[in-house]
C-alpha cells in the first residue's frame, strides 16, 4: 500500500489509499456486480461502456479514499489505536493461561505476542470499525479489501521500528512494547515473530515519567531475558502446539 507513515507516536495517510492494483483486485471479485449494476446505468453502453463504467467507480473510490478526506481521517484515528490491539492482545494471552508465553512478578508481567495475532486482531478491528463505512457502502467489498491492507502496512511500520530499537510506552494503561523478536518460527497467519510487552501492576507507576520508565524497564530486564531463554529452548514440536492452541480458538 504505501500509503501510511508511522512516526513512533502516530500514523498518518500520507498517499491516495486507492491504487491500480488494488482496484483490479477488487473489481476481479468483490466488484463484479457493483460493475455490472454501473454498466446497466451507464448510456451508449455499447461504445466502450464497460471501460467507461470501471473508469467512473475508479475515479469513485479514489475520490472517496484520498488523503485528507473523511475515511482517510476517521482510518488514521483507528490506526493509532494498533499499540492498544497488542496491549490487549497480551493481555489475552495471560488470561487464556498460555504459559509458555508470559512471566510475572510481584509487580509487573511480561507478555510475548506473536505478531501473527497481533495482526489478524488488528484487520479484525479495523473492519469492525470501519468496513460499513458510508462513503464506500456502495463499492461492496472495496472497505474489507483496503482495511485488511492497511491492517497488514500498518502493522508492518510499527513492527519495523520496534524492531529498530523504540518501544511505545502506553500513556494510560502502564505498559511498554519493549521490543521483539523477529525470527521466531510461529507461521501464525503465516508470519514469524513476536513482540515483548511489559505491564506494570504496581499501584501510582506512571511510566510516562522519564524516572519511572527507566526504572521499570531496569527492572523488567532480567524476566525478559528469562523469557527469551525459555522460548529459544523450546522444541519444534512445544512451538507448534503452542501455535496450533491459538489456530483452534
Amino acid at each position: 500500500m504505501a500509503a501510511l507513515k508511522w512516526t513512533g507516536q502516530e500514523f498518518k495517510v500520507v498517499k491516495q489509499l486507492m491504487t491500480q492494483d488494488l482496484f483490479k483486485e477488487w473489481i476481479a471479485r468483490d466488484g463484479q456486480t457493483v460493475l455490472e449494476d454501473v454498466l446497466r446505468r451507464t448510456p451508449g453502453r455499447w461504445f466502450f461502456g464497460k471501460y467507461r463504467a470501471k473508469r467512473k467507480l475508479f475515479e469513485d473510490a479514489r475520490g472517496a479514499l484520498k488523503p485528507g478526506g473523511r475515511f482517510a481521517t476517521t482510518l488514521k484515528k483507528k490506526l493509532d489505536d494498533l499499540p492498544d490491539v497488542i496491549r490487549k492482545c497480551g493481555i489475552g494471552i495471560k488470561k487464556q493461561g498460555h504459559r509458555d508465553l508470559f512471566s510475572i512478578d510481584t509487580t509487573m508481567a511480561l507478555v510475548a505476542i506473536p505478531r501473527g495475532i497481533a495482526k489478524n486482531e488488528f484487520a479484525l478491528y479495523l473492519i469492525d470499525k470501519l468496513a460499513a463505512a458510508p462513503r464506500l457502502i456502495h463499492l461492496r467489498g472495496l472497505a474489507r479489501r483496503i482495511l485488511s491492507e492497511a491492517a497488514k502496512e500498518g502493522e508492518r511500520l510499527f513492527y519495523e521500528k520496534i524492531k529498530k530499537g523504540a518501544q511505545f510506552v502506553h500513556s494510560k494503561e502502564k505498559a511498554v512494547v519493549l521490543g521483539v523478536e523477529p525470527e521466531f518460527s510461529w507461521r501464525l497467519n503465516g508470519i514469524d515473530g513476536h513482540y515483548y510487552c511489559g505491564y506494570s501492576t504496581k499501584n501510582g507507576k506512571d511510566l510516562t515519567q522519564k524516572k519511572e520508565l527507566k526504572q521499570f524497564k531496569s527492572e523488567i530486564e532480567e524476566i525478559l531475558a528469562g523469557q527469551r531463554v525459555h522460548l529459544n529452548q523450546l522444541g519444534k514440536a512445544e512451538v507448534v502446539a503452542i501455535a496450533n492452541a491459538f489456530r483452534e480458538k
